[in-house]
């Protein structure tokens, strides 16, 4: 008798959230497409001339430009930070 008073109790209790939800997360989910994620397609730092540096070997204090071209599939805008292990970026724009 007392399996039967728990299944009358959670079986409404169940329905309610059931209803509650209103069917339209159904209908998103339907129409969901998953973000592509965006792609680095090349970085590369100049000096402030545009003449391009050789190697990766920045002299601390030196200016310098690094130019990045990515896309995103889903033409998402993109935002870019960068960080260093060894250093400080400053004056980014």
């Amino acid at each position: 008798m007392k399996k039967l008073g728990i299944v009358f109790f959670v079986l409404p209790v169940f329905c309610l959230l059931i209803s509650a939800c209103g069917g339209s997360a159904i209908g998103d989910a339907q129409e969901f497409s998953p973000n592509v994620p965006p792609a680095i397609i090349s970085i590369k730092a100049v000096n402030l001339d545009g003449s391009e540096i050789t190697q990766l070997d920045i002299e601390p204090y030196k200016q310098f430009k690094l130019i990045v071209e990515a896309v995103d599939p889903d033409n998402n805008p993109l935002e870019y930070k960068f960080d260093s292990a060894s250093g400080t970026f400053a004056g980014i724009f």
